[in-house]
């Protein structure tokens, strides 16, 4: 009797361990097969930066979902469902575009109090014509002009200037699209470099900021950006732009 008693409760132990064992392995099988297929995707990235990219598409991704980036490569790695994968892959169409290219066309004007013969030019000028009722200064020159070409969203520096007077322009335009036409978001600073002397070790330059400013101005339209005092605010130094989108 007690050995029957033993055989009947191993019987029981190793049943309940079977069903255990066997609960355990469906639970498992049922998660994997709960859990969607991924799909991989390894994409160049060619005009902006791989990180900016994929802070830009992370709203995108699902829990299950995972994407890194390579600056260094301009790489992204993108794993996620086969769907999710596909609005990615048509997001990052429209983001990785080539910068738009910007045409600005930068005039320079001296501003004096001495009475000289103004620019004849500048007489017909509206823009001129409404900066003269502002300013109290008896002639304009036109000293200079430069074309400047830039692409969206970069920055960059340019040579500018006129009868000896070296600027340095750096720019960063942001090219907007709207209902009522095209405009420029430009971050200016201007810099004027003066060779202090020629003589080494004494030689170098000195930098003056002439004035740093953001506007925003309409294609097309010829734009005052700034009025910068020279010599004691006997001359003024007076900056033009007019710029447009290179079709």
């Amino acid at each position: 009797m007690k050995k029957t008693a033993i055989i009947f409760f191993s019987v029981c132990f190793f049943i309940g361990l079977t069903g255990s064992v066997f609960a355990v392995s469906f639970t498992d099988q049922q998660i994997k097969q709960d859990r969607p297929q991924l799909r991989k995707e390894i994409v160049k990235v060619n005009y902006v930066r791989a990180s900016q990219a994929m802070l830009l598409l992370r709203d995108y991704m699902s829990r299950d979902g995972r994407i890194k980036h390579d600056d260094k490569l301009g790489l992204l790695t993108i794993k996620d469902t086969p769907e999710i994968v596909g609005k990615i892959l048509a997001a990052l169409k429209k983001i990785d575009l080539r910068p738009k290219d910007l045409l600005f066309t930068v005039d320079l004007v001296l501003a004096s109090m001495n009475k000289e013969e103004n620019d004849q030019d500048l007489k017909s000028d509206t823009v001129m014509k409404d900066l003269r009722k502002v300013l109290s200064y008896k002639s304009y020159k036109k000293i200079g002009s430069s074309i400047v070409r830039v692409q969206d969203n970069n920055y960059s520096v340019h040579r500018i200037g006129g009868e000896g007077i070296n600027l340095k322009l750096a720019m960063t335009p942001r090219y907007i699209r709207e209902e009522n036409g095209e405009m420029f978001q430009l971050d200016i600073d201007l810099r004027h470099e003066t060779v202090l002397s020629e003589v080494v070790p004494v030689g170098g330059t000195k930098t003056i900021r002439l004035f740093e400013t953001v506007l925003t101005m309409k294609s097309g339209e010829r734009t005052v950006v700034g009025v910068s005092k020279l010599n004691g605010g006997d001359n003024a130094l007076i900056l033009i732009l007019t710029g447009k989108m290179l079709k």
